[in-house]
């Protein structure tokens, strides 16, 4: 395409011919991303010590290298079956106290904990948006957005993770699942598996999760602007699942492949 005069390049970027404004474009929401990359990398790396996480992962704009300068650094997180309350509460009182959380108007490159999901239901499909005419999954955003989540800490379950979302590739055969390097990653060692361990005895009466599931519920409960009351799932709340996505773009994507048509989309990929 570039020999034919149909894309040009430059800065390690390729864009449509005499579209170069893109390229300056993408470059800075590049610097944008790596500096919430490198953030991103600090709180998992916090993160990594607590008890039932499982996997830390970026996703959305910065996962996309997409950010802007007003951008947060969304988190996915898997944790261990039966403890997802357990994990919220020590996941957001953490990011909490070190002053990372995006809160109130306090949004620009702060930690977003917007989604958890355990590690016994690692399948997204079953909340991907259907086709109304025969109820087959019809949700490109979902499936590229599974293709993109990008694991900082939790490399076994973030191949699991993976493996259970392989139905993307039906939308995305071409796709390339992100893998864990080392000036990426959050390091592991014996030491933080040890202590893991004990801090999981320690906290893993099933008492403590029932009282922690229903104080967070309780709060959610008074939010009477949530989208949890609408018959979608932009908010998930259950024991497998906190999704808390109040803008959800799957909708509007999937009513732009329509006006469009299939065929867009799968040229672009």
């Amino acid at each position: 395409m570039e020999k034919h005069h149909r894309v040009e390049s430059k800065n390690g970027f390729y864009f449509k011919k005499g579209r170069e404004a893109l390229g300056r474009e993408r470059q800075i929401r590049h610097n944008f991303s790596r500096e919430r990359w490198k953030r991103g990398r600090l709180a998992a790396a916090f993160l990594s010590f607590l008890p039932f996480v499982r996997m830390v992962s970026l996703c959305n704009t910065v996962a996309f290298n997409l950010a802007d300068a007003k951008s947060d650094i969304d988190f996915f997180i898997i944790t261990k079956k039966n403890k997802i309350w357990t994990s919220r509460f020590l996941v957001t009182g953490l990011v909490s106290l070190l002053g990372l959380r995006r809160h109130g108007q306090k949004i620009a490159n702060r930690v977003c904990l917007s989604f958890y999901l355990t590690d016994d239901n690692l399948n997204l499909e079953r909340i991907a948006l259907k086709n109304k005419k025969d109820g087959q999954t019809e949700d490109p955003y979902l499936a590229f957005w599974c293709s993109r989540v990008s694991p900082i800490y939790g490399a076994g379950a973030a191949f699991h993770f993976f493996r259970a979302n392989a139905w993307v590739k039906k939308f995305l055969p071409r796709t390339i699942f992100f893998r864990l390097v080392p000036r990426c990653r959050a390091t592991d060692n014996f030491l933080k598996r040890f202590l893991k361990k004990i801090f999981e005895a320690f906290l893993g009466f099933q008492f403590l999760e029932k009282y922690l599931r229903r104080l967070q519920r309780g709060k959610m409960s008074r939010n009477t602007q949530s989208a949890a009351k609408e018959e979608n799932t932009k908010v998930v709340i259950s024991d497998e699942m906190l999704k808390f996505h109040e803008k959800d773009l799957r909708f509007f994507y999937q009513d732009y492949m329509h006006k469009m048509g299939n065929k867009i989309f799968c040229s672009l990929h």
